[in-house]
């Protein structure tokens, strides 16, 4: 019975460990160059100051013109983990 649970409960943590899913989006916000000024933020799902918009991030990294704007999401069975990425001058 012992060995029955114990096996269970390695399925489980298997299963959660291989259930993710990322989601990967670059995009080329205007014609302007990449520059040379990158800001990231990571936040979760458990996180109290979640999300960052890019007004933000681009205030604190003093960038006036965004080359590139970039976005992951990283997927676990109850975590998620969220990546802005801001490149410019």
């Amino acid at each position: 019975m012992k060995r029955v649970f114990f096996y269970s409960i390695a399925l489980f943590l298997l299963t959660c460990f291989f259930y993710s899913c990322t989601i990967s989006h670059t995009a080329v916000i205007s014609n302007n160059p990449v520059g040379s000024k990158m800001i990231s933020r990571d936040y979760t799902n458990w996180d109290s100051k979640q999300g960052a918009t890019y007004q933000q991030l681009m205030s604190g990294a003093k960038i006036t013109k965004i080359g590139i704007a970039e976005y992951k999401s990283l997927n676990y069975l109850f975590f998620t983990r969220n990546t802005i990425t801001i490149t410019g001058e």
